[in-house]
C-alpha cells in the first residue's frame, strides 16, 4: 500500500509494477492511448520500458520477459482498487468494508 500527496509518483510506481511483468498497463489499453506517450516521464520527456530481473534457484540473475498470461494473477482487480483508493477519507466502518472488498473477504 502506498500513501503520499498528489503528484508524488504513487500511480507511476504502480503502473511500472504492472507494465514490467505484463508488457502493458490495463487502463492505457482500455482507453486506446499510445503507451509510449502515456507512460513517458514528464520531466525527461521520454519513456524507457522498465526491466524486471530476478534471481533463480542457482543464484543467477535472469531477466523476466513480460507475459500477461503468466503474470496476470499478480494484480488485484482494478475496480476494487478504485473503490479503495480514498480510504483515508472514509469513516472507520467504511474503511473495514473497503479492506474486506479489496481482499475478497466477506467480513
Amino acid at each position: 500500500m502506498f500513501y503520499g500527496p498528489n503528484g508524488s509518483g504513487k500511480t507511476s510506481l504502480c503502473e511500472a509494477f504492472e507494465y514490467a511483468p505484463l508488457g502493458a498497463v490495463d487502463e492505457v489499453a482500455q482507453k486506446r492511448i499510445d503507451a509510449s506517450q502515456y507512460l513517458r516521464n514528464v520531466h525527461e520527456r521520454r519513456f524507457e520500458s522498465p526491466r524486471l530481473r530476478a534471481t533463480d534457484l542457482t543464484g543467477n540473475i535472469v531477466t523476466i520477459e513480460a507475459d500477461a498470461d503468466d503474470y496476470r494473477f499478480c494484480f488485484i482487480e482494478k475496480n476494487r482498487i478504485d473503490s479503495f483508493s480514498r480510504i483515508a477519507a472514509k469513516p472507520a466502518g467504511q474503511k473495514n468494508e473497503l479492506i474486506a472488498a479489496l481482499f475478497g473477504m466477506d467480513h
